[in-house]
């Protein structure tokens, strides 16, 4: 009978104490599935703040290039000296809220370049053929070695033109040798083609086709379909 009681004690003495030993790892597991959905929070707020940064930021780079653009229109409808023009977009470049701008600094050197080129009849009284022997190295040298603008931005922005200019100068060693460097740049295989016919084009201007021809293969590496009009001429 004493063995009996003695058993019962322990029985009910185990299953009283059960609950409180199984509280602290219910209470753990509420803790960690809290923790979870606490931090599971605060990373889609996180997300959502970087979104909404990131939108932020791409809609004032469009009002950037926006206000960029529309005073590029302005003084070519108030048809300003094409001097003044090269003169403002530098330093509109330069200005503190686009200086940091790689889009708009570089929108603004390429104009700057377009702007040295043989403009309209009706404008060329407001056009100094001398500028564009100033400008364009100088304007050139600011895109090439700009860290933040890409080879193929370099390419088209500054090489094609350095190209095309010493081709007008009849200067066929710089030109050969910009369209050399051009070839040389890591870009995509449609502007390595076009490199390549940029050199191509400084033969056909000297009258030298076997070259021409050559180079205009070497594009077709490349891309097939855009050089081959060259090639078989």
């Amino acid at each position: 009978m004493k063995h009996n009681i003695l058993t019962y004690s322990l029985l009910a003495a185990f299953c009283a104490a059960a609950p409180l030993q199984a509280a602290p790892a219910a209470k753990d597991a509420a803790a960690v599935k809290a923790e979870a959905e606490a931090k599971k929070k605060a990373e889609a707020e996180a997300r959502k703040k970087a979104e909404e940064a990131k939108k932020k930021a791409a809609a004032e780079a469009r009002a950037r290039m926006k206000e960029f653009q529309d005073y590029v229109g302005m003084m070519n409808k108030k048809k300003v000296h094409y001097d003044t023009r090269i003169e403002n977009v530098l330093k509109f470049a330069e200005r503190p809220d686009m200086k940091t701008d790689n889009a708009v600094r570089y929108a603004a050197y390429v104009q700057a370049l377009r702007y040295t080129e043989n403009p309209p009849w009706t404008q060329i009284g407001i056009y100094n053929y001398d500028s564009i022997h100033k400008i364009m190295p100088v304007v050139s040298k600011m895109i090439l070695d700009d860290p933040a603008f890409t080879n193929a931005q370099k390419f088209h922005g500054a090489i094609t033109r350095l190209i095309q200019y010493y081709c007008d100068c009849e200067n066929w060693t710089e030109a050969e040798a910009w369209a050399r460097k051009g070839m040389a740049l890591e870009m995509h295989v449609n502007d390595k083609a076009n490199a390549c016919l940029q050199l191509a084009k400084v033969f056909r201007y000297q009258f030298r086709y076997e070259d021409a021809m050559n180079a205009a293969r070497e594009a077709m590496k490349f891309n097939k379909t855009s050089a081959t009009p060259y090639a078989s001429d």
